[in-house]
Order: C-alpha cells, then structure tokens, then sequence
C-alpha cells in the first residue's frame, strides 16, 4: 500500500480543495452563480465550467485526502487504515440495508430513476467520508487522548 500513496504534502491539497470544490459544486446546483453569470455575459458554458471545476475539485480532494501519507507512516498507521476501510464498507452496507427495508416497509418510491442514481452517488461518497472521519479520528482525536 505504500507505493501507492501520495507525499505528504498532497494532504494539505486536499484539505482546501474538498471543501472549495463541494462549496462550488452545490453552490452552483443551487443556481448562486446564475445571475453573476448572466452579468458577465456568460450563459450555459459558464455555468457548466463552474460545476464541473466544483466536482472534480471536490473528488480531488477526497482522493488527496485518502491516498496521502501521513508524516510518519508506519504499521501503526497502515493498520488504522485497514480497519478505517472495514468500517466504511460496514457502514456502507448498512446504510444500503436499512434504506432498502425502509423502502420495501414503507413501500418509498425513490422518485424515479435520477433520484435513486442520486442516492447511489450519494452512498459512494458516504463510504469515503465515513473513512476519512474515522481515520482522522482514530488518529488524531483518539490516540492523543490515549498518549496524554
């Protein structure tokens, strides 16, 4: 795993592109550029630009998050990893189980074909957040009460 990780530095990226990048992409979903645009003189390109530099900045990010080394990476650190994966993938799945029994109980519509490609979206990021949560606070939180 470890020559597959990024220097360190790249850590520091990703924590300012992550949250500029979701700033952008909701923003602009949520039409906030609309009428800067329509002053610039910009019409659907610009709008498209905005929101896709907001994705990939947002899932650069993420990856530059995840796949950084820490300043000292050990097995210590490898093995926080591993287990940060397991817990994601365990949370993810049940997210996936309650939200289909939900479903079948409550007899939910998800609201077509975009919404429930929406929610499967919004899964794949669940999983990668609940990573990044638990690794950082196992790490940073957890082990420095543990040392102190």
């Amino acid at each position: 795993m470890k020559k597959f990780l990024l220097p360190h530095r790249f850590k520091k990226m990703g924590l300012l592109l992550l949250p500029l990048g979701s700033f952008l992409w909701v923003a602009g979903q949520l039409g906030v550029f609309n009428s800067l645009l329509n002053a610039l003189g910009f019409r659907y390109p610009g709008f498209q630009l905005i929101l896709i530099t907001g994705f990939f900045s947002f899932l650069a990010g993420i990856y530059f998050l995840i796949f950084s080394r820490e300043k000292t990476e050990d097995e210590f650190i490898q093995h926080i990893r591993l287990e940060s994966f397991h817990f994601a993938a365990l949370f993810q799945l049940i997210f996936f189980v309650v939200l289909f029994l939900g479903m079948a109980i409550f007899s939910l519509e998800p609201g077509g074909e975009s919404a429930f490609l929406l929610l499967l979206a919004g899964s794949i990021l669940l999983f990668w957040l609940a990573y990044i949560i638990r690794f950082n606070y196992i790490l940073h939180v957890k082990n420095r009460v543990t040392r102190e």
